[in-house]
């Protein structure tokens, strides 16, 4: 299996973490047992590319695999 792209949260006692990272998923089960907040990034989408009116484009291309999720 491989690595695919998540954004993990990391709650401390005054603020909230987060940051991408890619990892494999054989791991989640523990982690979220473990209590950390994990999520699997499906789309992302640069705000220039919203701001000229393509980000149903920009998704769709991502989803097809032509352009990478990062």
């Amino acid at each position: 299996m491989g690595k695919k792209l998540y954004a993990i949260t990391i709650r401390g006692k005054t603020k909230m973490w987060s940051f991408n990272t890619w990892i494999d998923e054989k791991y989640l089960d523990e982690w979220r047992k473990d209590g950390i907040e994990i999520n699997r990034k499906i789309n992302s989408v640069p705000e220039w590319v919203v701001n000229i009116g393509f980000k149903k484009v920009w998704i769709f291309l991502q989803d097809i695999g032509l352009i990478p999720v990062e």
